[in-house]
């Protein structure tokens, strides 16, 4: 009996280190995607946080850096998730832990997530009003900034009945930094 009893804590034990290494933030690198910021506005990541580096179902990530909000006296920053798995779709409430007023002017943010689906992480300002989009930009692994580029490309075709060719993006809805 004292046999299994040792034999079971030294199980759970072990399986409480695993949980804790899974759940500790690293630096973690990332690539950064379309960005649709207006003209003065910017979001500048100084570090980004997670629980493993692939910005995957489960994993727990932070996002540390700095802002300017020029075109509007206030907005919401949200740090969401953009589905690309099942429709497009995940979950549409947001945890007040993914979100922040921020004022016109310059400022700073720390935001976390637990990310829910499968898709791309991004930051967006968002009118605090109508709750629209101002602009932001994605990021996350190389393969999921350009699975949801792609994304992005299949719907302004449809919206606008047109192939993407050498023109995209179209004037005004902008594109990463060269």
């Amino acid at each position: 009996m004292k046999t299994i009893i040792i034999a079971a804590l030294a199980l759970f034990t072990t399986c409480m280190i695993d949980y804790a290494e899974d759940t500790t933030l690293q630096p973690v690198p990332y690539v950064q995607g379309l960005n649709t910021l207006k003209d003065g506005d910017s979001i500048r990541l100084a570090e980004v946080l997670a629980s493993t580096p692939r910005f995957a179902v489960g994993d727990i990530v932070t996002v540390k850096g700095s802002y300017t909000l020029s075109s509007q006296p206030s907005a919401r920053l949200g740090f969401l998730c953009t589905g690309t798995k099942g429709g497009g779709r995940g979950p549409t409430l947001t945890p007040t832990t993914q979100r922040m007023t921020v004022r016109q002017g310059e400022g700073k943010f720390e935001i976390t997530q637990t990310i829910k689906h499968h898709g791309c992480l991004h930051l967006t300002f968002y009118d605090e009003t109508t709750g629209m989009p101002l602009g932001g930009f994605y990021f996350g692994t190389k393969e999921q900034v350009e699975e949801i580029e792609t994304l992005d490309k299949m719907q302004i075709n449809r919206i606008n009945g047109e192939q993407a060719g050498p023109g995209y993006p179209p004037q005004g809805v902008g594109s990463p930094d060269p």
